[in-house]
């Protein structure tokens, strides 16, 4: 048996029926759920990240073969075969944001640095957080229960729903009022979450120290290198486009290590490699003409990565 409570006890209690002794154990699982005897989810969540993170290592193989060039139809082996698994119990701990969502952006990276800022790659590949759907699903499933109050279970729920409601800048009495009128919160929510997740990437990227001009590439839709047959370019563009190829950008890293990898007299951005290198001609092209998802760019980029 499991005793539930918000502190781990040390010492356990002896525990008997009929005579025959019972183990008290510290978590179980219950239909596939992993429930903690300190009310925490984390190790569901851990769990369902670990067999997510299997899933990619089957899925990403037949993806690559039979939909390599498809940017758009991997993704969709991703919400289907993968997200599936990790948004088990998502009803349960959806309101709150876990790290384990990262497994979505190790799926979607296009080639890029493991140190490349997360807000850039969503924005680049224009998914939204997993969090998004989660926190829908648990506002649906706790609105199936509201007639319930008495339930002390259902009473914490709402503790936790309470804090989701604050930070989607609901009051708790506005939520009563507008469900008394009978407006779904559920979408409304919903909708609120989606708004919220697409302005914290623009922000974060106007404070960003890491490629600090990628603000001006920002579009609404799927950047059109996407759906290039080559995977080859797609990373390519990918990598320039998101500052993978500026060394300038690695600002925790020393002076001398930010310096050109081609003619090591000054720190690598575009504009060096596109005006003043002497290791490669002199283009008249812009940062943003190079760097536009219609792919004008790409072959400067490839003579650059030649003599990097």
């Amino acid at each position: 048996m499991v005793v539930f409570g918000k502190k781990v006890r040390k010492e356990k209690k002896k525990w008997a029926w009929r005579g025959k002794k019972i183990e008290q154990a510290k978590e179980f699982q219950y239909l596939g759920y992993t429930l903690k005897s300190n009310n925490s989810h984390r190790a569901h969540i851990q769990e369902m990240a670990r067999k997510a993170n299997k899933a990619i290592g089957i899925v990403w193989g037949i993806g690559k073969r039979k939909f390599g060039h498809d940017y758009k139809r991997r993704m969709m082996m991703f919400d289907s075969l993968i997200k599936s698994v990790f948004m088990y119990g998502a009803e349960i701990w959806g309101w709150r944001e876990y790290k384990e969502e990262r497994v979505q952006e190790k799926y979607s990276k296009l080639g890029l640095e493991k140190y490349t800022p997360e807000y850039i790659v969503r924005k680049e590949t224009k998914r939204e957080k997993m969090r998004v759907e989660a926190g829908k699903r648990a506002v649906g499933f706790k609105e199936k229960f509201s007639e319930r109050g008495d339930c002390k279970i259902l009473q914490e729920c709402w503790k936790e729903r309470d804090k989701y409601y604050e930070g989607k800048g609901y009051a708790c009495e506005e939520i009563e009022r507008m469900r008394e009128m009978g407006r779904s919160m559920k979408e409304e929510l919903s909708v609120r979450d989606k708004d919220i997740d697409k302005q914290e990437p623009r922000s974060r990227i106007s404070e960003s120290r890491y490629n600090a001009e990628y603000r001006k590439l920002v579009k609404d839709e799927v950047p059109k290198y996407t759906r290039r047959e080559s995977i080859k370019e797609k990373r390519l563009m990918a990598r320039f486009r998101c500052g993978n190829e500026e060394e300038e950008n690695n600002f925790w890293m020393d002076e001398t290590d930010r310096r050109c990898r081609i003619c090591w007299r000054e720190g690598e951005t575009i504009e060096h490699m596109l005006e003043g290198c002497e290791g490669l001609r002199e283009s008249k092209e812009s940062r943003e003409e190079v760097l536009n998802e219609d792919e004008r760019g790409l072959d400067w980029m490839k003579e650059v990565w030649k003599i990097i």
